[in-house]
């Protein structure tokens, strides 16, 4: 009876033992699977848009800071309206009027004026459009772009005085 004692005793102590290996084993299979949800995921919402030549643009930063503070001490301001109504959408073509005035409030003229539409999540519909003087210091034109939704619009203006540039995010529905 000693030994039937003796053996019982043996297997309980060996079961106690055997979730070790178990545990192991669902510790890695736990790992394995949050880093294949994070691999889907982060392959799904990838959008493959990334910043050509930043090297270079990396090198540029302080020129940049450099031509903003200029465009600051310009004092220029610019109002940008863009009429997104049921007909613009039923076109696809928005109309875009710009004011652009010098920081005593005098209109700019002779100005050339490029907005570039540049949609957010793919690069293949991004647009430029040239607005046209059509009184002192007002500048129209047309954007004609190939869906709605959410736009960055770059502004940029080159003038004899200089350049000034800004950018906005719009969002464009027909309403």
């Amino acid at each position: 009876m000693a030994s039937w004692d003796a053996w019982n005793a043996e297997t309980a102590e060996g079961r106690r033992r055997s979730w070790i290996p178990y545990a192991f084993i669902g510790f890695f299979v736990v790992v394995v699977g949050v880093n294949a949800i994070m691999l889907t995921v982060a392959i799904d919402t990838f959008s493959g848009i990334e910043t050509k030549s930043h090297y270079i643009r990396g090198l540029e930063y302080n020129h940049n800071l450099e031509a903003v503070a200029e465009q600051e001490a310009r004092g220029w301001r610019a109002q940008t309206r863009i009429f997104d109504t049921p007909e613009a959408l039923a076109a696809m073509a928005w109309p875009v009027k710009l004011d652009l005035a010098d920081r005593d409030g005098q209109p700019l003229t002779g100005a050339k004026v490029d907005i570039r539409f540049v949609r957010p999540t793919s690069d293949d519909a991004d647009r430029d459009i040239m607005l046209q003087e059509t009184a002192p210091g007002h500048y129209e034109g047309l954007a004609e772009l190939p869906m709605i939704g959410q736009w960055d619009m770059r502004l940029l203006v080159w003038h004899p005085d200089g350049t000034w540039q800004s950018v906005e995010r719009v969002f464009l529905n027909g309403k």
